[in-house]
């Protein structure tokens, strides 16, 4: 297994279990400062380790769909 340098490894996406904030910005099409501001607020779900965020995938998918079954 390989680093990438933001941090995330070269695992297929099915493997992975969590995301960067950069990828997970990308994922929702957010800026990475919006992103990190809604993880500070506790809106999007996410770990913070250390100074490091990550995002869960399985709770990231859930935070997706439900957003989508309210028409956001």
């Amino acid at each position: 297994m390989t680093t990438s340098a933001e941090g995330s490894t070269d695992l297929p996406d099915s493997e992975r279990q969590t995301y960067t904030v950069r990828e997970t910005a990308a994922v929702m099409g957010l800026s990475l400062g919006v992103t990190y501001e809604l993880l500070r607020q506790g809106r999007l779900p996410g770990l913070r380790l250390g100074k490091r965020w990550v995002v869960p995938r399985v709770q990231l998918d859930a935070f997706l769909a439900s957003a989508s079954d309210r028409g956001w």
